[in-house]
């Protein structure tokens, strides 16, 4: 009998003979899953903690532990709220509260606020977890409202301590909010990759991009720079709208892509100098590894490819580039590594951060603001599939098949042969399209950009916004 016709397929996965568990990536369109991608699922370990909450009340989060030797505190909790009686003593004594679940957030100036009510002097103090509050605390909780600056650590806590008189409190809320404020709008941006949309009437194109609100566009490098392209640098700066090269392609990651992208952008750094095109032009490069048919098959060797393009193209621009980079990359240790290596040619970041909520945004985006670069974050409002994830582990019989040929999906379980191994479906996660798209919800990607620029800026990098899907025709 014939064997039966994969329904998918993709070329063999580096060290598919120890994977004991094995992810494919796609999406599912009207019921259809329709695989990607493909990867060897990381081992179980410990996940790596969210960000805590910011900008919102996150005592229920807390851990309250109280210390002292007299016994001379108490505390209770009441509907997400703490009660706190101090009765009086010399000995020290108080609360202590932490957020062990949650991992606080890298280079953020911001603030701990906490409310309630105070009938005493009670010490409060941020301090790194296992140290002991200095003699002199950061503030007195004394009426309604107490506020002290945030100390970065990934593990900090804040102690309260009662005073010698005694004290009773109801602590209601703790929230960790940015320590700067401002009224002002945060930059927005959005991508164009398609040179008709600005091609035929330039000046036209730029007067609908500065109507839809939009402070910067990364355009797609043209195949002919022109007088057309001329004009658009002309018209948007005229509008106060700041343009930045874009290019990218999975294929710059490999020495052939690379060759060509790099003679591609010589060519038009020259051109720049001649046509007198402004000096702080940037480029921007969004190499997506990934969409490599056979990254599966070797990720540390695609990530590298990205870093080595990066740096290349860096030099042949003349400076340092901003870069497009998924929020998960740094999930990945090859992902990780190739940030590292390509820092020194990297201005800013591009953080693609797919999600809807807000919160999910935050914790997307918060570890690219680490590496003291320029950070935009991007979010989607066009249309988009659902994103599946399933889970196959190894069996005797399974519908996946890897061997050193190839990788096979079939409609129907198959017995394992030598040379090969199967693996089963044990499991399947679908994000559906309102978690990572704004799509049809223009209001709601208004409400969270507002909700979520004053956050943001207690980063001193956070540039502004990205969205990506926007059409710029239906500004016209």
């Amino acid at each position: 009998m014939a064997e039966a016709q994969a329904i998918w397929e993709a070329p063999p996965v580096k060290g598919w003979r120890e994977a004991e568990s094995i992810e494919v990536h796609g999406t599912m369109n009207d019921g259809v899953f329709r695989p990607d991608a493909i990867a060897i699922a990381e081992p179980p370990g410990v996940a790596a903690p969210a960000l805590v909450p910011l900008g919102e009340n996150i005592l229920g989060l807390a851990q309250p532990r109280p210390f002292g030797v007299e016994e001379r505190v108490v505390i209770r909790k009441e509907g997400g709220q703490v009660v706190i009686d101090c009765q009086p003593g010399n000995s020290p004594a108080g609360l202590i509260l932490r957020w062990p679940d949650f991992r606080l957030p890298t280079g953020y100036q911001g603030q701990w606020l906490l409310k309630g009510r105070s009938d005493g002097e009670i010490a409060v103090t941020p301090v790194r977890a296992g140290e002991d509050a200095p003699v002199a605390p950061a503030g007195y909780w004394k009426d309604e409202a107490l506020s002290l600056a945030f100390i970065e650590h990934a593990d900090q806590a804040l102690v309260l301590a009662c005073p010698a008189a005694g004290a009773s409190a109801l602590l209601q809320s703790v929230t960790l909010a940015p320590a700067v404020s401002s009224a002002s709008v945060p930059a927005r941006g959005t991508w164009i990759w398609r040179e008709e949309d600005w091609r035929p009437d330039p000046e036209d194109f730029a007067e609908a991009a500065a109507g839809a609100g939009f402070a910067e566009l990364a355009v797609q490098v043209p195949a002919k720079a022109d007088a057309a392209f001329a004009r658009l640098i002309g018209a948007l700066g005229k509008r106060g709208v700041e343009l930045r090269l874009l290019d990218g392609d999975p294929s710059m990651a490999t020495p052939d892509g690379l060759k060509r992208a790099v003679g591609r952008l010589s060519h038009l750094r020259s051109w720049k100098v001649r046509h007198g095109a402004p000096h702080s032009l940037m480029l921007e490069l969004d190499i997506e590894p990934y969409g490599l048919s056979g990254f599966a098959a070797d990720p540390e060797r695609g990530w590298r490819g990205w870093a080595v393009a990066v740096q290349a193209l860096a030099a042949a621009w003349g400076g340092p580039v901003a870069v497009d980079v998924p929020w998960w990359m740094q999930k990945s240790p090859a992902g990780a590594a190739a940030v590292r290596a390509a820092s020194s040619a990297i201005r800013e970041f591009v953080v693609m951060a797919y999600r809807t909520d807000p919160q999910l945004i935050l914790d997307a985006a918060e570890p690219w603001f680490g590496h003291g670069k320029a950070v935009q974050v991007a979010v989607e409002t066009g249309p988009v599939a659902a994103e599946v994830t399933q889970t196959y582990r190894r069996a005797s019989r399974g519908t996946l098949r890897l061997n050193d040929s190839a990788v096979a999906l079939f409609p129907a379980a198959r017995e394992v042969e030598s040379d090969e191994a199967v693996y089963a479906l044990q499991a399947q996660t679908i994000t559906y399209p309102a978690r990572v798209s704004f799509h049809g919800a223009a209001d709601r990607a208004v409400e969270v950009e507002r909700k979520l620029s004053p956050i943001l800026r207690g980063w001193s990098n956070f540039r502004g916004f990205r969205l990506h899907g926007w059409q710029l025709k239906a500004a016209r």
